[in-house]
């Protein structure tokens, strides 16, 4: 779908065909014949977007020749309505078949067989509570590569995931009555990414914990304690020293560096990096009543990092977790992360605070003047197990720590965490029924930019408001210039801001030539569809379905301001629209 050919040639072919259209007559795609010129969903530089959703007894989805899917949404009860984020993937479909029907009874997932990825879903049953996969390979594709499961995806909390950049659902499972829970199986393609140094993200983004005033403190079964070596309690203990007796209270070994903190990484598709943080304590005090003292306590962080920034920060606190974006916490020295530690139970929160105890979000952490803190980047051991690895990575089960997990046990496979558990999902940006690693930068959404002036279709001054005038305006890759694209399975799409979520409408389903195009609240109207014609170059023209005229940057303007209109199809340059993330 590389073929070259003349401008002067599409143009007149263009015109035509829409000519023809307005007539009932062959469509763009009928008419292109060998120049392969399309409406349709087959040529680089197309959005990606939403197809439209499927339910028991609607048409299954199927997305077009070049496509994968990269993400998933579900809405409705027990998400029962089902969309997929379908975006170019540098590949075409060699072969394609459906998998038999599969719910949360028996083997409750498929994977696509031949090293094939999803390309279609279909259900039926109550609640969409049977599911079948399309399956496509790949031309040109070899054996699928870093695969894993997510979380689980259901209504609640929003019910959309958008997988990190390469890598594309492979397969599904379903789980809870009517299939309401679902997981995807992501894979990339091939390793046509740029590997990561984990270390080094490592390093950059790590944690600085702060502890409270009182940590140091208490004797006994009432020892306050600091992190300390998991490998030298591993060893002390099997030569019969006690728990409370490795307490560490000294702030110097924290100071100066000398105790370890530990960390499992691990790179997604081709731009994202997740990091889990360990903290070990010797010793976890009494908290009400003498009770709730324990020998041995991990604790952790993590961290999301997207584009080389970091995008999302997990605190635990023992079984639970919560998950919270840039703002929603401190940073330190160039980004690292602040996690304030709880002086009894050691839980890791965003903010200082507690009214005492061990109950959820009362544990005491405040620094006070003591400013005890940990700089956990200037001593990091990775924790994975093999040859290399000491005895205490390489120890499995409960018996490792005095009847506490050892980590590695439950962190996993770092990549299937879910944005909270427990708890904690009452403070959680991200839903427990989200995976944590859902992309947090919209790259479901797209800038849309003018060839003939480079700037980009904009909602002026990040209006919420019904009846703003559209504009273009230099990019600042700001959310009132991204736009979603979701299909209305008619072969136009509908336009949604980020900033509002009010969708591009063509002012009073107007037929006139010049009439504006503002954003308005979104209901699907013909006004409101828009048609992707493509050049073939990676621009397309944007066409009105109410009206078959085209988005248009009135008078060619150059400048800041200029209006966004419908104009007919006069197939100019200020009639040409690329997508860019």
């Amino acid at each position: 779908m590389h073929r070259s050919t003349s401008w002067r040639s599409f143009a007149l072919l263009a015109v035509s065909t829409l000519a023809a259209a307005c007539e009932g007559e062959p469509t763009v795609d009928e008419a292109a014949g060998e120049l392969e010129l399309t409406a349709g969903l087959h040529f680089d530089g197309h959005p990606p977007h939403w197809t439209r959703w499927t339910t028991d007894g609607a048409a299954a989805i199927e997305t077009g020749d070049t496509f994968l899917n990269r993400g998933l949404r579900c809405s409705g009860r027990y998400c029962d309505d089902i969309g997929l984020l379908s975006v170019e993937s540098g590949y075409r479909l060699a072969d394609s078949w459906w998998t038999d029907w599969f719910s949360e009874e028996g083997q409750n997932y498929r994977i696509c067989d031949k090293e094939g990825f999803v390309t279609g879903l279909g259900c039926s049953g109550s609640y969409c509570d049977n599911i079948a996969l399309r399956c496509s390979q790949l031309s040109g594709a070899g054996s699928r590569r870093r695969c894993f499961w997510t979380g689980a995806i259901s209504e609640e909390n929003g019910g959309r995931f958008v997988a990190p950049e390469r890598t594309y659902v492979a397969g599904v499972s379903c789980n809870g009555r009517y299939c309401d829970n679902l997981n995807l199986y992501l894979c990339q393609p091939d390793d046509d990414v740029a590997a990561v140094d984990l270390a080094a993200r490592a390093a950059r983004f790590a944690p600085r914990l702060r502890f409270d005033q009182e940590t140091t403190t208490g004797s006994g079964e009432q020892s306050k304690c600091f992190p300390g070596d998991a490998g030298a309690y591993f060893t002390q203990r099997a030569q019969g020293a006690s728990s409370v007796s490795l307490c560490n209270k000294d702030y110097g070994s924290i100071a100066g560096g000398a105790v370890p903190v530990y960390y499992v990484a691990d790179q997604l598709g081709g731009n994202a990096v997740i990091i889990r943080y360990w903290f070990f304590y010797a010793w976890q005090s009494t908290c009400f009543g003498g009770l709730g003292s324990h020998p041995a306590d991990w604790e952790s962080m993590a961290v999301l990092i997207v584009d080389d920034e970091l995008r999302r920060v997990g605190f635990w606190q023992h079984g639970g977790w919560y998950s919270r974006e840039p703002g929603g916490f401190e940073r330190v020295e160039g980004g690292h992360p602040v996690g304030y530690v709880g002086k009894n139970a050691h839980g890791t929160y965003h903010d200082a605070g507690g009214s005492g105890g061990c109950l959820y979000f009362e544990d005491y952490r405040n620094p006070g003047g003591n400013d005890y803190h940990m700089d956990t980047w200037r001593n990091l051991v990775p924790l994975a197990r093999g040859a290399s690895a000491p005895d205490w990575m390489n120890c499995s089960g409960a018996g490792c720590f005095d009847g506490v997990d050892h980590p590695l046990e439950q962190t996993g496979d770092v990549r299937s965490l879910g944005g909270c558990g427990k708890d904690g999902c009452g403070r959680s940006s991200v839903g427990g029924n989200i995976p944590y690693i859902d992309d947090p930068t919209g790259a479901d959404h797209s800038t849309i930019t003018a060839q003939h002036s480079g700037r980009a279709i904009d909602v002026p001054g990040a209006s919420t408001a019904d009846g703003v005038n559209l504009t273009q305006y230099s990019n600042w890759h700001v959310d009132n210039q991204r736009w979603l694209l979701e299909s209305t399975g008619d072969d136009y799409f509908t336009l949604r801001a980020r900033h509002s979520g009010k969708c591009m409408d063509v002012a009073g389903a107007s037929q006139a030539a010049g009439a504006r195009v503002i954003q308005w609240g979104c209901h699907g109207d013909a006004n409101q569809r828009f048609r992707l014609l493509s050049y073939g170059d990676g621009h397309y023209a944007l066409q009105a379905k109410h009206s078959n005229q085209c988005l248009d940057i009135a008078g060619a303007s150059l400048d800041d301001g200029g209006a966004l209109i419908q104009w007919p199809c006069a197939w100019t340059l200020n009639e040409r629209f690329s997508f860019a993330p």
